[in-house]
């Protein structure tokens, strides 16, 4: 049976629609609930709200820096998916 030398996860949410000022208050409450499921399957867990654009290309990469083939990765955006679309270029640098 295969087991994974670590097991890792990066959560980012973005809890406001930039363009129009609306808050999603949920987005904190799912990353939290998130963060409990993943710990409780003794993934380490790196969570984040709100960066700036230049703040989630910089954790990305350096998330990817502690990526080998004999880790299991998670990568989990919550919130508001129209700005997600305008930075998913980041993930296709991976």
């Amino acid at each position: 049976m295969y087991k994974a030398a670590d097991k890792l996860a990066l959560l980012i949410g973005v809890s406001m629609y930039k363009s129009h000022g609306v808050p999603l208050p949920a987005v904190k409450n799912d990353l939290q609930e998130t963060i409990k499921v993943l710990e409780d399957m003794q993934f380490k867990v790196v969570s984040l709200l709100d960066l700036t654009l230049e703040e989630m290309h910089d954790a990305v990469r350096m998330f990817c820096e502690l990526l080998s083939e004999d880790v299991y990765t998670i990568f989990y955006c919550a919130g508001a998916l129209s700005y997600w679309c305008s930075l998913s270029s980041i993930f296709f640098l991976l």
